[in-house]
């Protein structure tokens, strides 16, 4: 060893060579991550050109300028420069490379922001424009940076849209509430309609059978009507008789005794008949003024009825006319919003709103019927009450003639039996009974004239009375379907409030301000990317440190052997010989294990690189760069001149298919298959565990594989110029079969 420094001392060029040989590996690895140890954190130093053309955007007598909100994002973004200028210079300025992209932000910006709540939505787009020929790397981050700040922006805009449609959902809502406030009204007045209706229903029933009585009590006038008409005719054809007679009244006063005592027994009929057909009359009298209070009651009920009849229809259409407007706004907002359409949540509620309108036009159509079936029995209540009134006006003319009907038969009849018991006396009196006489044929003329008139009208009467019965039975019938029809309605508006104030609450419930806030994050952003780093590379020079720490150590092999001579391939048989011989390989073992040295310190303490183990790093560079060392020997060394060539091939080969910058998994299958027989791959994998993994147990057959090929890379170069007699006859033994090989080749 002592031999070797006194031999470097008297040559100081060589010795200043070899010190230049152990700094290679810090000027290729060192200076490159130096250079590039962090390239991303002086991006900000690269001006981007942005310019604005965004003419803003009006909407509900709103000011939108979104370009001016993208510009404000700039201006916080520090990852590059951002200069705000006109189109003219940043073109111009693209072609000097005074800015490395150019930003747009279009004219209808703005306008197609906002367009995604009309019937015609667009998208808005920024355009980025880089020249790559510029610098390839900083076009590709400008465009990373801008799409980044495009998703911000967008989650904004995204967040604010959707805030707009809660505030129409919660508009919906008071809507729906507003309905179903109206639907309680409309259940309220159906409530006191219905009671109505059973009112109506139950004077209806009195009337009816009212009815059916005063039908049955004309049937009896009207036979009694008959009787007296006839009983009056006979009166009437006897009285004439009388009056013809009361010349013979002298000679036939025993036949006028005879006939006053039959005239008596008929006048007692006769007023027996009156007697009844008085009674009758008053029954009638009463039942026509039941009836006629009746009707006027049921037509005061049915006017009610139709006016409230009337005010459903209003409502309903109203109501109808409201589920109309929510169904469109609905449809219309989930046609516009694909994520809308797809919420289980909205589908929920529109189903909710189509079934409403049936059952809100259902409710129409049936309150429509009801509203024809009561106008159409308001008008048959007017003619019913008009021929009522009619009606007993002319009976209180019958009954007021009945009245003196029944006096006068009541005279006649006493006078009758004052002529049967003054028989005897007849001659006395004939004088007096022909006045009687007179008077009788008057009265039973006026009698028969006025028995046939009460027959006629009593005829009308039966008939009226029958279309009476009749009119009340449908009445009876028609009250009876309404106060059904009104029981449905009922239930319908009930459903309808039920239906309705649910969906209110629904929305409102689902729509507060607490959820809305909840919601607005995940609508406006509904995939995040949670990242969760394993072992994290704090920046790009600690990344590519485990690539360019075993790259610079072969290149460091490589330029050993610039300077030092390589012995000639030679075998030598005395073991002192032979380690004489070794003194360049040590040497340039010892220039190895000083560039494995200073490569880790100065990454370490120069470009403060963070590592978990110092003493491994140290550690393992000795053993690679011992093992790149005793390779490149070993090639110059066998192969002279052309080893220089294998070399390079193998670093070549190395740097393509060692995973340094991007996986071998990406490449093709020949670098794949190359890649487990190549020292770097190992090398590469071990110095990422020691920098910054952790994970030995990921790294211990590497390491083994690494120290394995060093001890056998060693052993070939000390081994190759010693002469080993068994070596030496295998050889010979084998000789032939090479030259057999080569001849054929």
């Amino acid at each position: 060893m002592q031999t070797i420094f006194a031999w470097l001392k008297n040559r100081k060029l060589i010795l200043i060579s070899l010190i230049g040989v152990v700094c290679v590996p810090l000027i290729y690895g060192g200076l490159y991550l130096w250079a590039f140890w962090d390239p991303y954190a002086g991006m900000k130093n690269i001006s981007i050109a942005v310019v604005n053309e965004d003419k803003g955007a009006y909407k509900d007598s709103t000011s939108y300028t979104f370009g001016k909100k993208i510009e404000d994002k700039l201006a916080e973004n520090q990852n590059l420069h951002w200069v705000s200028t006109t189109k003219g210079d940043a073109e111009k300025g693209l072609g000097t490379r005074r800015y490395y992209g150019i930003l747009t932000i279009q004219s209808d910006f703005s306008t197609r922001v906002i367009s995604v709540d009309s019937d015609t939505p667009q998208k808005a787009f920024l355009q980025i424009k880089t020249r790559e020929t510029n610098s390839f790397f900083s076009s590709k981050y400008i465009r990373s940076v801008t799409n980044e700040l495009a998703n911000t922006v967008q989650k904004e805009i995204q967040q604010e849209y959707f805030d707009n449609v809660f505030v129409e959902m919660r508009k919906v809502g008071d809507g729906l509430q507003e309905g179903a406030d109206g639907a309680q009204k409309l259940s309220d007045a159906l409530t006191a309609a219905q009671s109505g209706s059973t009112d109506l229903f139950n004077g209806i029933l009195s009337a009816k059978t009212g009815s059916v009585s005063l039908k049955d009590g004309i049937l009896q006038l009207f036979d009694g009507s008959n009787t007296l008409k006839n009983g009056v005719a006979a009166a009437h054809t006897g009285s004439t008789k009388l009056r013809s007679g009361l010349g013979d009244a002298y000679t036939g006063s025993q036949n006028i005794a005879t006939g006053s005592a039959a005239l008596a027994g008929g006048m007692d009929q006769i007023q027996s008949g009156l007697l009844a057909l008085q009674s009758g009359g008053t029954s009638l009298t009463s039942a026509s003024t039941s009836v006629q209070v009746g009707l006027s009651a049921l037509h005061t009920q049915v006017a009610t009825l139709s006016a409230t009849t009337n005010q459903l229809v209003s409502q309903t259409d109203g109501i109808n006319s409201q589920a109309k407007d929510i169904k469109n706004g609905l449809e219309a907002y989930m046609s516009k919003n694909q994520e809308a359409s797809d919420s289980a949540e909205l589908q929920s509620v529109q189903s909710k709103i189509i079934a409403l309108q049936s059952d809100i036009q259902t409710l129409q159509d049936k309150t429509q019927a009801v509203n024809g079936g009561v106008t159409g029995e308001v008008v048959f209540l007017n003619q019913l009450a008009q021929g009522q009134q009619q009606y007993v006006s002319r009976y209180a003319i019958f009954i007021n003639s009945l009245d003196q009907i029944v006096l006068g038969n009541k005279l006649i009849t006493s006078k009758s039996h004052d002529l049967a018991s003054g028989a005897l006396t007849l001659k006395d009196g004939i004088v007096e009974l022909k006045q009687g006489s007179e008077t009788l044929d008057n009265g039973l003329s006026n009698l028969d004239t006025g028995s046939h008139t009460l027959s006629d009208n009593l005829a009308t009467a039966k008939s009226g009375s029958d279309t009476l019965v009749e009119g009340m039975t449908k009445l009876s019938t028609g009250a009876s379907d309404l106060n059904t029809g009104l029981e449905d309605i009922s239930t319908g508006s009930s459903k309808l409030h039920t239906s309705l104030a649910d969906g209110a609450n629904e929305i409102q419930t689902k729509t507060n301000e607490q959820k809305v806030s909840d919601k607005l994050p995940v609508l406006a952003n509904p995939i995040l990317v949670q990242e969760e780093k394993i072992a994290p590379v704090p920046n790009n020079g600690t990344a590519f440190a485990p690539y360019f720490i075993p790259l610079s150590l072969w290149v460091g092999a490589m330029s050993i052997f610039f300077v030092l001579e390589v012995p000639k391939s030679k075998r030598y048989h005395s073991f002192r010989s032979w380690l004489k011989a070794q003194k360049t390989y040590i040497v340039a073992l010892g220039i190895g294990f000083a560039q494995a040295i200073a490569l880790p310190y100065v990454m370490i303490h120069g470009l403060k690189l963070n590592v978990i183990t110092q003493t491994g790093i140290y550690v393992f560079s000795v053993v690679l760069s011992l093992l790149f060392v005793s390779i490149q020997y070993w090639l110059l060394y066998r192969l002279k001149r052309p080893g220089r060539f294998v070399g390079i091939i193998l670093l070549m080969l190395q740097l393509t298919s060692s995973s340094g910058t991007y996986p071998v998994e990406t490449s093709n299958g020949f670098f794949q298959t190359i890649a487990p027989y190549l020292p770097m791959t190992y090398a590469v994998r071990v110095l990422r565990e020691i920098i910054t993994g952790g994970n030995w147990s990921l790294m211990t057959v590497s390491y083994q594989v690494v120290a394995g090929g060093m001890v056998l890379a060693m052993g070939s170069c000390l081994a190759a110029s010693y002469s080993f007699p068994v070596v030496k006859r295998i050889a010979g033994g084998v000789r032939p079969f090479t030259i057999l090989i080569k001849k054929h080749l």
